[in-house]
């Protein structure tokens, strides 16, 4: 089995940006008004907007997931390398096409 090298400094720090960029995102798409002045395009705007808020939500959550994700074979890692290595295997897996 070859050896797997983690700069768990790094690895904390990266997700703590991931959860900080979903809090920037979740406090920003709180403050979208519930209605767009937009005239005769005001529904095709909202649907808009609407449509790239939900988006938004969804990548939030997808981006504070990985970031647990992240942190939980981190914290696996260090306390069993062997189970480390198949969490890790299992979301490789996971994320092949």
């Amino acid at each position: 089995m070859s050896k797997i090298s983690v700069d768990f400094e790094q690895m904390a720090e990266i997700t703590k940006l991931m959860i900080s960029a979903s809090d920037e995102t979740d406090t920003a798409l709180a403050r979208i008004p519930d209605g767009i002045d937009g005239g005769d395009f005001a529904q095709v705007m909202s649907m808009l907007v609407t449509l790239a808020a939900e988006t938004s939500v969804q990548v939030s959550k997808t981006n504070r997931a990985l970031a647990v994700t992240v942190r939980h074979v981190l914290t696996e890692f260090v306390a069993n390398e062997e189970l480390a290595v198949a969490e890790i295997e299992s979301l490789n897996e996971a994320v092949q096409p």
